[in-house]
């Protein structure tokens, strides 16, 4: 469940937020209600939100003014949590680019389009949760077969494995489809991912088992895994 804070000064649109979350969306949970900049940057200072739903005309300290400190000490924490409701239609595509949001909105728009926004955070979270437990498996996986886990290259071919997984596109051709999206993942050299993944196969492939190569891989004894090989083992334990 996703905790959400609401900043609004208008008491009625907050009943009104509160009443279509509670309705509409059961996986959000409104976690806290604010109603001017100081009451929320408190509560930001105090709890973690998932989501802060934020008009930018508040009492005290303004949305604007509040995105501006966060930036400097919660880029990472808040990054696109808030949705923000402005009365000034030009800055909108500003607000949109900004670190710390995930959607800008005229104030007045419909409640529909932000209860929609809302679920769409609620759907990213469940995503985002699936292949988070898809990486543990595969790392233990990894680690199974016999590779180093304090080894970048092993991380780096996790990756890779989690990509093939959760990408439709046909992706079998590592070095085109893969390895390029590992590299702006991990913002390394498309190079250096490819060494790295080779270095940490080859190391795990030196210690391997023979009980590993019959059973997990199908192999002779004298053969050992290619990376490709690796990974569709890997992917077949999966299903």
């Amino acid at each position: 469940m996703l905790n959400v804070l609401i900043a609004n000064k208008n008491l009625e649109n907050l009943q009104i937020l509160q009443n279509y979350i509670s309705q509409y969306i059961p996986e959000i949970r409104v976690g806290y209600i604010a109603t001017d900049g100081k009451e929320l940057l408190d509560a930001l200072n105090q709890h973690h939100y998932d989501i802060i739903l934020m008009d930018t005309n508040l009492p005290k300290i303004d949305g604007f003014d509040i995105l501006q400190r966060l930036s400097s000490v919660k880029q990472v924490e808040l990054k696109k949590s808030f949705i923000v409701l402005t009365k000034n239609e030009n800055i909108i595509k500003n607000l949109n680019k900004h670190d710390l949001v995930y959607k800008a909105f005229k104030s007045g728009d419909s409640f529909a389009m932000i209860m929609q926004t809302l679920q769409q955070l609620v759907d990213n979270s469940k995503e985002k949760s699936e292949t988070t437990c898809i990486r543990n498996r595969i790392i233990n996986e990894l680690q199974t077969i016999g590779f180093n886990l304090a080894h970048k290259g092993t991380h780096y071919l996790a990756e890779s494995v989690v990509l093939m997984a959760t990408t439709e596109k046909n992706n079998e051709n590592l070095s085109k489809h893969i390895y390029p999206l590992v590299s702006k993942i991990f913002n390394k050299d498309l190079n250096n991912i490819k060494c790295n993944i080779t270095s940490a196969t080859e190391a795990a492939c030196k210690n391997i088992t023979d009980d590993i190569l019959l059973n997990y891989f199908k192999l002779s004894t004298h053969v050992k895994p290619t990376t490709k090989m690796i990974i569709y083992s890997i992917l077949k334990k999966l299903k």
